[in-house]
């Protein structure tokens, strides 16, 4: 639908976010991933401060993602809602354009779930740093709370979203094949009516003359509508379709830009309600998932089995 909307005047953006991405990916990769899990090693010397601080900047490189992806959205709302340019494994992941909001909260769950087992198993003393091992043992009920409550609310917010989604394309829809329905009924009726007023004009010719008018007018009208149904393709559905994209493009900015706002949140609520330990975990899981949709030799194997299908 919107390879038809940019062929009715609608610009693309000069700077596809794909190319934010990239760099935004990279960075996250090769730059902030390491510079956390050094401070989480037990042989860095870093402090819980300074842990804390590699927890804020991994942070704020997700909320900066999320003000661009806004920003991306209110340029182009097709190349971020429809990101035809992400792996085929983030595609399952995504809702509305993004990670859908749940992710988050599943995989802080898979760590409460996981507290029950004995870190001491499994403990490494020249590799992990022991209060990072420990850090989800016991995560405490104020937290199992607090989770409870954000998927209360979600259970409540994405329906929602995905309801106005489903009615701005509705709406988009029925607008243009309304229109489209009701300009059809008026070309038509207005070229019988200059057809019949050219005949009746005509009536006191001799019959041979009538006959010779009646076929002229009916060349004239078939002329006529094979033009006026020409102009109305060219120029007024392009108009009506123009103004349903608009309104659909103006809500479905909307819906997208406070689905980003709902998952600025939930990580938000998230790190509000870990210590600095649980929430370094819960980012350097975070961020790794994100690095394994673009490994290289896992893509290559799925591009791989495609074709042997």
């Amino acid at each position: 639908m919107f390879k038809a909307i940019a062929l009715f005047g609608f610009k693309k953006s000069s700077k596809p976010f794909k190319d934010y991405y990239k760099l935004w990916f990279k960075t996250l990769k090769n730059v902030l991933l390491p510079q956390l899990r050094n401070a989480m090693s037990s042989s860095s010397t870093s402090s819980p401060i300074l842990l804390a601080s590699h927890v804020e900047v991994i942070h704020r490189h997700f909320l900066n993602y999320y003000e661009t992806l806004d920003l991306a959205a209110s340029n182009d709302v097709a190349q971020v809602l429809y990101p035809h340019w992400r792996t085929p494994f983030e595609i399952p992941f995504l809702w509305l354009g993004d990670l859908h909001p749940y992710l988050f909260i599943n995989l802080l769950r898979s760590f409460i779930a996981d507290s029950e087992n004995d870190p001491e198993d499994m403990f490494d003393p020249e590799k992990q740093n022991w209060h990072v091992v420990m850090a989800w043992k016991s995560p405490g009920k104020r937290l199992t709370n607090r989770v409870d409550q954000i998927e209360c609310g979600l259970r409540l917010m994405v329906p929602a979203l995905a309801a106005r989604a489903r009615d701005a394309k509705a709406a988009f829809v029925k607008k243009v094949a309304a229109e489209w329905g009701n300009q059809r009924l008026e070309m038509n009726g207005a070229v019988a009516e200059a057809a019949a007023r050219e005949l009746h004009a005509r009536e006191g010719r001799d019959k041979e003359r009538k006959r010779v008018v009646a076929e002229e007018a009916a060349r004239g009208m078939n002329a006529r509508g094979e033009a006026a149904r020409e102009g109305w393709r060219k120029e007024d559905m392009r108009g009506v379709v123009v103004e349903a994209a608009r309104v659909e493009m103006e809500e479905l900015v909307g819906v997208f830009v406070d689905a980003n706002r709902l998952r600025r949140s939930v990580l938000s609520d998230i790190l509000s309600v870990t210590d600095v330990y649980q929430a370094a975990v819960f980012l350097e899981a975070l961020a790794q998932f994100l690095v394994g949709f673009r490994n290289r030799e896992l893509l290559s194997q799925f591009d791989k089995s495609s074709l042997e299908l």
